[in-house]
């Protein structure tokens, strides 16, 4: 099974994030060369297109960051009738494994199934 990592559709969404975020860079370094920065600058104080600037790469850079970070939602839980079986495996066994392959901690499986974490 492939990591989320490796899967090719994640890569694809990846490079073509990497990429969006690069050609937007490019053309933003692009604009200011044809803006004749020296030009407009002299017209106004160049505070303000400093602070433009930042808000500009901030948010191109939060967008990223969000698109680059997302979480790949966790696999569902299958069970497997065979082991289940083989092992005798009870179904209340059954639903504390399948919390736990849900994530969750020890504390939050006995309070979900309303036992002592002890238990």
């Amino acid at each position: 099974m492939l990591s989320p990592a490796s899967d090719p559709v994640t890569i694809r969404a990846m490079t073509r994030t990497i990429l969006i975020y690069g050609v937007t860079l490019a053309a933003a370094a692009l604009a200011l060369e044809w803006l004749e920065y020296r030009y407009i600058t002299r017209l106004f104080a160049a505070e303000i297109y400093i602070a433009l600037i930042a808000v500009l790469f901030t948010a191109l850079g939060a967008w990223a960051g969000h698109k680059l970070t997302r979480k790949a939602p966790p696999p569902v839980f299958e069970t497997n009738h065979a082991a289940v079986r083989a092992l005798a495996i009870t179904a209340r066994e059954l639903e504390t494994l399948a919390l736990l392959a849900d994530g969750l901690a020890n504390k939050e499986i006995a309070r979900t199934l309303g036992i002592s974490p002890n238990t």
